[in-house]
């Protein structure tokens, strides 16, 4: 999650060092950010309000987009950016797209998946209830649990780090939220050989806190879809429902949320209302808008 030295650096007056042989010693000194929303950025996918157009905008820390891909195709899911390798992973239909500038060809005839978490080993991660599957730039996949048309992880709803995930994930895990058919929401976590752990079981009496689920702070939390609200997990198994934060302005809809560790900052992607960075205070202090005529159907940090 960084943005390179010499976007950041274009001033001495923002706090980077300039060598004598014109390279960049450090990056940032104020919260390494230089006043950017992030280190790194976002990544969202949005659906045309009128047609089946999707479009997905590659942000940096400032807000700014640096790119942008277009296609066709209404059943769009997850996506992700992996800033080592310049792709953009986007679930649509029956496909992972993978987007470049040179036009990398897209994976074809794989379930659909719901969301996607970035690896740590030069790939990325996607999951629904029958998979979980890791894919790189050069279209290379490792699938974790496939079983057929069965359903591996009943009700999955996203897929998020663990809090014990390695340098590798073929000897760590990842996490799962998933809401069984009483609206219960748990949290498992899945190995590369499949096995499942349920950390979290039933933790809160309804799924109305749980749209999606995050890691913050080494522990598990979750947002709110109409108020973008989030808690943690380990209080609302002790039946603690006050909220850790509460945005103080009403974005509503909220599709996907994460946590950003650089900003400490809560990032709720709203279906109308666009991106919004939610501090430990419950002050929204930037929002991104969707683009004219889109509303966001997919978000996550980079």
């Amino acid at each position: 999650m960084k943005i390179t030295s010499i976007v950041l650096c274009t001033s001495l007056f923002l706090g980077c060092d300039l060598l004598a042989d014109g390279t960049i010693d450090k990056t940032c000194d104020d919260s390494k950010t230089c006043g950017a929303i992030s280190d790194g950025g976002v990544v969202f996918v949005e659906q045309s309000d009128t047609s089946g157009d999707w479009r997905v905008s590659l942000r940096n820390g400032f807000g700014e987009e640096i790119e942008y891909f277009e296609g066709q195709g209404s059943n769009v899911g997850g996506v992700v950016y992996e800033e080592s390798q310049e792709t953009v992973y986007l679930s649509e239909g029956q496909n992972i797209r993978v987007l470049q500038k040179d036009g990398t060809p897209k994976i074809t005839d794989v379930s659909p998946f719901p969301d996607a978490t970035l690896g740590t080993s030069g790939g990325v991660i996607f999951g629904s209830e029958r998979w979980v599957m890791a894919v790189n730039a050069e279209l290379e996949t490792d699938v974790f649990s496939d079983n057929g048309a069965a359903s591996v992880i009943p009700g999955f709803t996203s897929l998020l780090q663990s809090a014990n995930l390695a340098t590798d994930i073929n000897d760590s895990a990842v996490a799962i939220l998933a809401v069984n058919q009483s609206n219960n929401p748990s949290i498992l976590e899945m190995n590369s050989k499949s096995e499942i752990d349920v950390i979290f079981e039933k933790f809160d009496a309804s799924d109305i806190r749980a749209k999606d689920a995050f890691l913050m702070n080494g522990e598990y939390a979750t947002c709110a879809q109409e108020t973008g609200a989030t808690f943690l997990v380990s209080e609302l198994v002790a039946g603690i429902v006050t909220p850790d934060r509460y945005p103080l302005i009403n974005l509503g809809d909220i599709v996907s949320c994460e946590y950003d560790p650089s900003t400490d900052q809560v990032v709720l992607f709203s279906a109308e209302n666009g991106v919004g960075f939610m501090d430990a205070t419950g002050e929204v202090v930037r929002t991104l808008s969707p683009t004219e005529g889109y509303h966001i159907v997919n978000g996550s940090i980079w």
